[in-house]
């Protein structure tokens, strides 16, 4: 991203786009945006826009982010940690000023091979809900938040550094 800005890449566009992504930790954990961080990932476009912007109101959106729940495999998310995951991806992207947030993606499934399964390839278990349409935890978390969401303003945060529990405040 500097690299694009140093060109004046940002003179040329209203929105950032970015692939938050997220491997291996939860979403509000500390660390470098090169290394997959969540939200040190929304941290870095939003320096870069404020950065190289000019002073002109720009977007940044989010693409795919998600909870991906392959059964038994490294970095996978639990059907629980899932639906924690989608609560605070969204409530992270909204303390940091995201402008839409897509989530990749509704079921379980490839886009080549929607109905498909295939228990080695993490790809088919991004989904908020399973391939035949149940629901995971996942899709009532982001129903909740979404809701929780609608219309807030974010306040602020407070973090008690005595057991690194954090808070962000919403008005609605």
């Amino acid at each position: 991203m500097s690299a694009f800005g140093r060109a004046k890449g940002f003179d040329s566009v209203d929105i950032l786009s970015v692939h938050p992504g997220r491997l291996d930790q939860t979403a509000d954990a500390p660390g470098p945006a090169w290394a997959w961080y969540y939200r040190a990932t929304l941290q870095l476009g939003n320096d870069n826009l404020a950065k190289f912007g000019n002073g002109r109101p720009k977007e940044l959106i989010l693409t795919e982010t998600y909870a991906r729940t392959p059964p038994n495999g490294r970095g996978s998310d639990s059907m629980r940690v899932a639906a924690e995951t989608v609560f605070l991806s969204c409530a992270i992207a909204k303390a940091e000023n995201v402008s839409i947030l897509h989530w990749y993606q509704l079921h379980d499934g490839r886009h080549d091979c929607p109905r498909g399964i295939n228990e080695k390839d993490s790809e088919f278990h991004y989904g908020l809900l399973l391939r035949e349409g149940a629901v995971k935890p996942s899709f009532m978390a982001y129903c909740a938040i979404s809701e929780i969401l609608d219309g807030a303003v974010f306040v602020g945060e407070r973090t008690w550094v005595s057991d690194a529990r954090r808070a962000w405040y919403f008005r609605s």
